[in-house]
């Protein structure tokens, strides 16, 4: 609803129907004039285009727009960066600078971006382009003589309100009042019975898409204790008020229900609290009929599944070694000797958890980011042809032309190193946006690996999961482990220790791993940025 992937065709024309709200910001007034900025708008000529108070940024908010409906609607600000080109005295730069920066150029084209806050795990502010309900309440409250903060409560009500299927919370638009009129459209009768609409109602409420928008909910679940909110919380909802449920309703239309743990003794305390993800049916992830998606275990014989979510579109699987132990040992002292290793510590002891090395495809210059630790790129040596030939050819059933294009390495030395819960869900990957395929390969002494569904309303606010949906492996030398789909978008993963660690010092039982996966957003400092 809110970042809709279209084509630039369709981009466009929607933008087209608010040609008198849009149009005037970008310097053009007429169909023809917006016709020829959609054929050019990278052209060096568009640079000269004024906006209505006379700045020459007409053409940076068109580059910006189209940079925008490229990756879904919505980028981190610091994307701007794409539009810079390499002459000191570019006129994007200029432009925005002209402003103060990114977030009054933002701030000075309301009609056409916003700047929203970090979400969960991201670092810094985003733009995304306006919707159209935006659009339309701006337009309506500018035709009305009123500001936006007088309109709100005039405003038509939020449709999507009504239906508790809105996901803005307090930045929504139009009007959430609860008017009589409301109530009593949502009393009529419907087809659904009352206990399903409690129940589904209750269920939204709990979705990490509501938990992530919502402040009442967020408060709730920042106050809790071990994730449980008291039904009488949710009772005191507005939109649970909109159907006059009561507690005793709430329990009884979640009884039985998998996602959610119920707590209905002693009377006057009963809470709930989440066991797995809500995803929403609108939030369902596309299914494989719909998007077709070649897996490995479609490549390939004897692939194992480890985690099979159609629902969330991803997937986990395991290929048993069947090469010889010799050949193994021996790459794992060519990989050990010829690396050049580099340690990584951890934030909070200092302690060093594992040694690293990151590589690269000739002409990139990506640096690969743990946390505050920066690790230069490294081109692909030759000598390891012949290792990527056997995991990615003969192993994955891959193409030399369909290989990844990096390579993250790294050693363990012993049981006491290891890496927690994480998610590869950095921006050059872009592995929470589209499908992205992670191959990974073991070496020398065995680990246990474990997947499990993320908890991102964690009530202690850093990266957790569900233990109820953790899966776990033993991953011994030789074996292969692919992590397919939007499976770092929902899943998270760690490399556990093992039972030698609490010896001092722990014994040396090495392990060697590498991880293919494919660069698709360069950095902007990147030579290959452009290209991509």
């Amino acid at each position: 609803k809110q970042f809709p992937i279209m084509s630039l065709q369709v981009a466009y024309a929607c933008i087209g129907s608010f040609q008198k709200t849009i149009l005037p910001q970008l310097g053009m007034h007429g169909t023809r004039e917006f016709e020829g900025h959609k054929r050019g708008w990278r052209s060096q000529n568009l640079c000269g285009v004024r906006s209505s108070n006379g700045s020459n940024d007409g053409a940076t908010v068109a580059a910006l727009v189209s940079l925008l409906y490229s990756s879904g609607g919505r980028r981190p600000a610091s994307a701007v960066g794409y539009l810079y080109g390499d002459a000191r005295h570019c006129p994007h730069r200029q432009a925005i600078r002209a402003k103060g920066g990114v977030s009054n150029f933002v701030e000075a084209h309301p009609d056409v971006f916003v700047l929203e806050p970090p979400w969960p795990g991201e670092r810094c502010p985003s733009i995304r382009l306006t919707t159209e309900e935006e659009r339309f309440a701006r337009a309506w409250a500018a035709a009305s003589g009123l500001t936006h903060s007088q309109a709100h409560g005039a405003m038509p009500y939020c449709r999507f309100h009504r239906a508790g299927q809105c996901l803005k919370g307090m930045a929504c638009k139009f009007s959430h009042e609860d008017s009589l009129q409301c109530r009593q459209e949502l009393l009529l009768p419907h087809t659904r019975g009352r206990e399903a609409r409690i129940r589904d109602q209750v269920l939204f409420c709990l979705s990490d898409d509501n938990v992530r928008r919502d402040p009442y909910f967020k408060n709730l679940l920042a106050s809790s204790t071990g994730g449980w909110i008291g039904i009488e919380s949710l009772v005191a909802c507005k939109r649970i008020q909109l159907i006059d449920a009561t507690v005793q309703e709430v329990c009884f239309a979640l009884r039985g229900v998998s996602e959610v743990e119920l707590q209905e003794f002693p009377v006057g305390q009963e809470a709930v609290r989440c066991v797995q993800p809500l995803v929403w049916p609108w939030a369902q992830e596309p299914s494989l009929s719909q998007q077709p998606l070649k897996r490995l275990c479609d490549r390939c014989p004897r692939w194992e599944v480890v985690v099979e979510d159609l629902v969330r579109r991803s997937w986990c699987c395991l290929k048993r070694s069947t090469w010889p132990e010799s050949l193994l040992n021996e790459e794992f002292d060519l990989l050990r000797a010829k690396v050049d290793w580099r340690e990584l510590k951890s934030k909070r002891a200092g302690a060093v958890t594992r040694y690293t090395a990151w590589y690269v495809a000739e002409g990139c210059c990506c640096r690969y980011e743990y946390g505050d630790t920066s690790i230069q790129p490294s081109a692909r040596p030759a000598w390891l042809a012949d290792i990527e030939a056997r995991v990615l050819g003969e192993g994955c059933g891959l193409q030399q032309h369909d290989w990844p294009d990096s390579i993250n390495l790294n050693l363990y030395e012993h049981e006491a190193h290891n890496v927690g819960w994480h998610s590869d869900d950095e921006s050059i990957f872009r592995s929470c946006e589209h499908d992205c395929l992670i191959i990974s390969a073991s070496w020398g002494a065995p680990r246990a690996f474990e997947v499990a569904l993320k908890d991102r309303k964690h009530e202690s606010g850093r990266p957790s999961v569900f233990k109820e949906s953790v899966r776990s492996m033993v991953l011994h030398s030789g074996d292969l482990c692919s992590m397919e789909g939007l499976f770092q978008k929902h899943y998270s993963h760690q490399l556990c220790k093992g039972s030698s660690s609490q010896q001092t010092p722990p014994p040396p039982m090495p392990r060697i791993n590498l991880t293919w996966r494919y660069l698709v957003q360069h950095k902007p400092y990147c030579p290959m940025s452009r290209e991509s």
